[in-house]
């Protein structure tokens, strides 16, 4: 192609140029998920069930959810919570199916959570909603109280110790 000798036609070509540039990087891409949610209004809390393709993972953390009239994005949580301690949130990635449960209101413990085989005994002082599942019988200790940082000591490294559902709080 001849160069173009023409300093107008130089400068509409180079302006569109940019706006096409412009467009590429503003406009977004179709949704490429690797992965299928579904999304179920429970009341108070909202149930999120995601289904990574095989060899995939989904990034929970980041993503936009809508209450009504208001947007949340989604954060982080702590993967193994701790009594009397304060817990550290990190992204939350799941490699294969799982449960995430949204909820408005603030965390009974302080923190979002992912869920283990001991959390069920945190309903003893705390009221979840929808409640945890308990499944730690053996640690509710010799007193009349239950022994959740025990029980996590004594079974985290069980193969089935955590489990695949989170609890994401919001108000936080």
């Amino acid at each position: 192609m001849p160069p173009i000798s023409d300093p107008i036609l130089k400068y509409k070509l180079l302006g569109f140029t940019l706006l096409i540039a412009l467009l590429v990087l503003i406009v977004p891409a179709q949704d490429k998920r690797s992965y299928n949610v579904e999304r179920q209004d429970l009341g108070t809390f909202t149930k999120f069930t995601f289904t990574p393709d095989i060899g995939e993972q989904v990034l929970v953390s980041g993503e936009e959810i809508k209450f009504g009239k208001n947007k949340f994005i989604l954060g982080g949580a702590a993967n193994l919570p701790m009594q009397g301690i304060i817990n550290e949130e990190g992204a939350i990635v799941l490699s294969k199916p799982g449960v995430v449960y949204v909820s408005q209101s603030e965390s009974p413990i302080g923190v979002s959570f992912r869920e283990n085989k001991c959390t069920g005994l945190l309903n003893d002082f705390q009221t979840f909603e929808p409640p945890l599942i308990t499944s730690c019988a053996d640690c509710r200790g010799e007193s009349e109280y239950p022994e959740y940082n025990l029980c996590v000591e004594e079974h985290k490294t069980d193969p089935d110790f955590l489990l695949d559902t989170w609890r994401i709080y919001l108000g936080n």
